[in-house]
């Protein structure tokens, strides 16, 4: 299998190539054999930026010969735990995402949604609690982690991961735990993309599943993304958000952005998320350091970027 590095260069974490020796290793012979897979929370407000994250997604899967991707909002997780209701902005973000995909990649995906929690995973989750209890009291980050977003709550949505993410956990029933019911365990490779909030949740899951055990009917896989912190899906102060009007250019638009609040690093994080999604609109091969973009890339990627939000 020919992998080539260079097309995710600053899109994916891939130190030492390890993502192309990943793909390398596992040598899929028919593509359905992998399933790449991503999630969205929800926010009142749906940010443009949101149109940054899925880009590491659908680059992977061109190189892999267009395995199942699937997108999925965690409409009725974040709903649980935020008491609020998110259908509005649910039916922006997969409108939003579904279009992307059509537009850019000649292709059609359905953008999932979650479901409530079962009968049968209320009961598995109650049943891990105990050894989530152990990881958090032994493990000072996921404990720092988990005060600072309601202690227990937290940590019950941190079990719940397992479950939209298909890990390889050794439970009996599977199937009806899915979170999101209409994903396949039909795949060899369960891969998923995150970006750097997906670290701490990863680290959680694969404390439970050490502590529980795992199967060999598919293995699950993570990679990283250093777009999306603060997440693209969670409004940051003042950022440009659909429905808002949108500078008249490019110049205009970075000038807007250099004004947001640098809150350990965000509003800078939120520039470079831009300069990948602009690069994205542009239809580059290979993707530059923020710092590197050539400035006809940027015009180019902001005006159909504009008519792309235009014609929503």
């Amino acid at each position: 299998m020919k992998f080539r590095d260079e097309l995710i260069t600053n899109l994916l974490n891939n130190e030492g190539g390890k993502i192309g020796k990943f793909f390398r290793e596992i040598e899929p012979s028919r593509n359905k054999e992998i399933c790449l897979a991503q999630g969205y929370g929800l926010n009142q407000k749906v940010p443009i930026r949101l149109l940054a994250y899925p880009i590491p997604v659908m680059r992977l899967s061109t190189q892999l010969g267009n395995p199942v991707v699937n997108l999925y909002i965690a409409k009725h997780g974040v709903e649980r735990a935020n008491s609020q209701n998110y259908q509005n902005s649910c039916d922006l973000v997969k409108k939003v995402l579904e279009k992307y995909v059509k537009t850019f990649y000649q292709t059609e995906i359905e953008v999932l949604i979650d479901s409530d929690l079962s009968p049968a995973l209320t009961n598995v989750i109650e049943n891990l609690m105990p050894s989530a209890l152990e990881i958090y009291q032994s493990d000072e980050q996921i404990k720092a982690f988990a005060d600072k977003r309601g202690g227990m709550n937290a940590i019950r949505y941190m079990v719940e991961h397992i479950f939209y993410m298909r890990d390889s956990i050794d439970i009996p029933n599977m199937r009806e735990c899915l979170l999101v019911k209409e994903m396949s365990l039909n795949h060899k490779h369960i891969i998923m993309i995150g970006g750097p909030a997906e670290k701490i949740f990863y680290r959680f899951r694969q404390h439970v599943i050490a502590k529980v055990g795992f199967h060999d009917q598919w293995k699950s896989s993570q990679l990283l993304t250093q777009i999306g912190d603060p997440p693209t899906y969670h409004c940051y102060e003042n950022e440009p958000v659909f429905g808002s009007v949108l500078p008249d250019n490019v110049d205009e638009l970075f000038r807007f952005l250099n004004s947001l609040p640098n809150d350990q690093g965000k509003g800078k994080n939120i520039l470079c998320d831009y300069k990948i999604l602009l690069q994205e609109f542009a239809e580059v091969e290979k993707f530059s350091l923020p710092n590197d973009v050539e400035r006809i890339v940027l015009e180019k990627g902001y005006e159909r970027l504009k008519d792309f939000v235009s014609k929503l």
